[in-house]
């Protein structure tokens, strides 16, 4: 095999060996991270949290299939006063917070 070839597919190797380390770095400071419940008021660890995936009912769809849950936000359940409709997360920040969770989990919240 080409030289350089070996070079580079060493240099990707070493490149993603160190992505790998700073996406544990990335999700153990997550999971140290406080958030604060819009109920409560009391913060908590993300890692002592639990992400939550919040659904809708949707009776009135004129699917055949019927009504169904359907995704409405990301969330996080407070483990003080067990809110979690006041503390909704933006979609790429719960991707990101993602594995930092104690779990993960779905609420369904009401019905259409």
């Amino acid at each position: 095999m080409n030289q350089r070839i070996k070079s580079i597919k060493k240099q990707i190797e070493q490149q993603q060996e160190k992505m790998d380390s700073l996406s544990k770095e990335l999700i153990d400071a997550h999971r140290c991270r406080f958030v604060k419940c819009g109920s409560c008021g009391k913060k908590s660890q993300v890692g002592k949290v639990v992400g939550l995936d919040v659904k809708m009912w949707e009776s009135n769809t004129g699917s055949p299939n019927g009504p169904y849950w359907d995704h409405c936000f990301w969330a996080w359940g407070c483990p003080h006063c067990s809110e979690y409709y006041k503390n909704e997360i933006e979609d790429a920040l719960y991707w990101e917070m993602y594995s930092a969770f104690r779990e993960r989990g779905v609420m369904n919240h009401g019905r259409g």
